[in-house]
């Protein structure tokens, strides 16, 4: 999840699978060879990251009615976090090495 996309820090939960009523103004953009960003198709908010196998899903904590419901339990890509901010809290961290490595090894 680029930091870049979402204009910030991407909150995401993720769900054991992702799909969208008939006729919802969803689009998906192709971002890698193995993922995938499903957005709305009407205003542009990033709603999800799947990837292309359908084995993983992280939904926006921000498309969620409650998004404070959901605890922060891990952070991938830490080592390309700004330094200007942390997550509180005692959480799994991953780097971007250790979250490639995982999606190549078919894991989640």
């Amino acid at each position: 999840m680029c930091r870049q996309w979402s204009g910030g820090v991407f909150l995401g939960v993720a769900c054991a699978a992702l799909s969208f009523d008939a006729g919802a103004p969803v689009k998906v953009y192709g971002s890698s060879d193995w993922g995938e960003r499903v957005f709305c198709g009407e205003c542009g908010s990033n709603l999800a990251w799947r990837s292309k196998d359908g084995k993983t899903a992280i939904v926006s904590i921000q498309a969620f009615p409650d998004p404070g419901a959901f605890p922060v339990v891990s952070e991938i890509f830490v080592d390309s976090k700004p330094a200007s901010y942390a997550l509180a809290g005692d959480t799994k961290k991953l780097t971007g090495a250790e979250v490639m490595a995982m999606f190549a090894g078919g894991g989640t």
